[in-house]
């Protein structure tokens, strides 16, 4: 979108046989990051296949009171879908003020991470859920977080990143990020944890009081897990932010474990990189390739893997970024092995 960072793309096939990718949208009248903490809308295309291309639709969340959890920002969309209903995971923010700034056209170097009012919005994302037995809505958006921080606990600062795996049975294993609050507001490293439920609407307890995995590197930061399950056992890919896990700084690291608290990294640990391979044959390295989705057939098959992805000088910065879309990645036998 000519106008729109755009970002977290998550895509489900509704109930009009199209598919409809659920995403993240903010203008470019603000820096990429952190302009996402404060302008971020979750917006939903469709296309007639699913390697697209997706042409918008509508803005699925509109800003709502600031006494809610994700009053004034909707982000990090994870669209699943349950026997009849389509289940929405998110996160969502609220600050003090309608926005932040009197102007949108601010000088991007204004929106700077390191601001303490910044840090302040940083701290308040949470995880929400909404439900709805159409993809076009309404939908029934619970007013406050499925998962909390817990203070005390190595996830005490934000709950991120959402990533659902729905059993059967309606049982729900929720991936997410968090870190320990260190120096005020910041989070002292990134790591995922797993929560599960018995309902969409929860309760949420966590598997285990760590996180999933701990590191011999104390620098080790780990973000955007995707979390699922094949014939009993669990596995997660989740973006390597520091490259100490797979050598290759933004890729992403494989992991797999028996029960959800166990877990080992994968031989090799190397899930995916930031090297696209187009059509004709031209590899592009990219800035980001992050947020990582993967899509299952209805035998359980990975058939494709969505990617948020960035153009920036810097190869991994977002204050660099110059453009930003995201990714239909078809896989072959290769690629799945």
């Amino acid at each position: 979108m000519d106008d729109y960072w755009v970002w977290d793309g998550s895509i489900v096939k509704g109930e009009d046989g199209r598919y409809h990718m659920f995403a993240s949208r903010w203008p470019k009248s603000v820096a990429m990051h952190p302009g996402w903490l404060f302008y971020s809308e979750i917006i939903r295309g469709a296309s007639e296949t699913l390697e697209g291309p997706y042409t918008f639709e509508e803005v699925v969340f509109e800003p709502r009171d600031k006494s809610f959890f994700d009053g004034r920002m909707t982000h990090n969309p994870s669209i699943r879908k349950y026997g009849d209903d389509y289940l929405l995971f998110y996160i969502g923010v609220t600050y003090g003020s309608d926005v932040p700034y009197a102007d949108d056209d601010l000088p991007k170097e204004y929106l700077d991470g390191t601001d303490p009012w910044c840090r302040e919005v940083w701290m308040n994302q949470r995880i929400g859920v909404a439900k709805s037995s159409s993809v076009f809505g309404p939908w029934e958006r619970l007013d406050t977080p499925i998962l909390n921080p817990r203070p005390g606990k190595w996830d005490s600062g934000t709950t991120t990143n959402p990533t659902p795996f729905i059993l059967p049975d309606g049982t729900i294993y929720l991936g997410y990020n968090s870190g320990t609050v260190s120096n005020g507001t910041a989070l002292r490293p990134f790591r995922a944890g797993i929560a599960k439920a018995s309902s969409w609407d929860g309760p949420y307890a966590r598997v285990s009081d760590r996180p999933v995995m701990e590191y011999d590197n104390p620098e080790t930061f780990t973000e955007d897990p995707f979390l699922w399950i094949t014939e009993g056992r669990f596995h997660l890919i989740t973006k390597d932010l520091s490259g100490h896990i797979t050598g290759d700084k933004g890729s992403g690291a494989y992991l797999t474990s028996p029960d959800a608290i166990h877990w080992t990294l994968g031989d090799p640990p190397l899930a995916y990189t930031r090297e696209l391979v187009w059509e004709g044959g031209e590899v592009e390295d990219l800035g980001n390739f992050e947020r990582p989705q993967l899509i299952f057939d209805e035998d359980g098959n990975m058939t494709h893997m969505l990617g948020a992805t960035a153009l920036s000088e810097s190869k991994g910065d977002l204050q660099d970024v110059t453009d930003s879309w995201v990714t239909v990645v078809p896989l072959n036998s290769s690629s799945m092995s």
